[in-house]
């Protein structure tokens, strides 16, 4: 809970500093927060079914390159098992993005993923390469880790999303993804969501599932599940 809280109070003072912040010499930051019923990654939960609770930097430059970091709570473990130490999730990410005359888009780069506290010999940090290309409200993206969440091996990730404009200013989207690990570990996850803006902050609400259905606790960490959120971007 301490670290919880200290990671809050971090993210509202960065947000502080960034609300008086100008675009000096093509530069550009911007800051985003938000609190989730559940924090889901490629279909599984990384809060163990629990709330959660990010936000992120952003310094973009006019000519496409930007930089950022973001950050949530992790649970790994159920309750009353042996502590894995891991608590935070801290991602860095460097990289470029372009949009040409016919209206696509290009996005590649680099993301780090750290979970500061994690017992060494779980080795949860990996790095990922990532390419997106976007055209009207189609996104595709594939992603290449070398090394993957816990010593897993090599990785890669092709998911596919949209994002429609409806009525009332809500958005429906949508996305599907392939996971291929090394070994036993392909899965597929998708999603379909509702987002609306009301005073300033953005609601989301998704369901989410995979196509995992083996009868373990990793099941129940990738069941299907509806998750809620709400954030602000500044």
């Amino acid at each position: 809970m301490y670290l919880k809280s200290a990671m809050a109070l971090a993210l509202v003072s960065s947000l502080s500093s960034v609300q008086a912040a100008e675009k000096t010499n093509g530069m550009e930051i911007s800051a985003n927060v938000s609190m989730a019923s559940d924090y889901v990654w490629r279909g599984f939960s990384q809060t163990y079914k629990k709330p959660a609770i990010q936000g992120g930097l952003d310094l973009v430059h006019d000519s496409g390159l930007y930089v950022g970091t973001w950050a949530s709570n992790v649970r790994f473990v159920p309750d009353g098992a042996v502590s894995d130490g891991a608590q935070v999730e801290w991602d860095t990410y460097l990289g470029y993005s372009t949009e040409f005359k016919n209206g696509m888009g290009l996005d590649m780069g680099y993301n780090h993923y750290f979970y500061p506290g994690a017992n060494s010999e779980r080795n949860y940090d990996f790095g990922e390469f990532y390419v997106k290309g976007s055209y009207s409200f189609l996104t595709l993206s594939y992603n290449y880790s070398p090394e993957f969440f816990g010593n897993s091996g090599k990785a890669h990730y092709v998911g596919l999303g949209a994002e429609y404009g409806l009525p009332y200013d809500i958005t429906l989207s949508g996305a599907v993804g392939r996971q291929n690990l090394k070994g036993d570990g392909d899965y597929t996850d998708w999603s379909i969501g509702l987002g609306k803006s009301f005073f300033g902050l953005d609601f989301s609400l998704a369901y989410v599932d995979t196509n995992i259905k083996d009868a373990d606790d990793a099941d129940d960490l990738a069941a299907a599940r509806a998750v809620f959120s709400v954030g602000k971007t500044f």
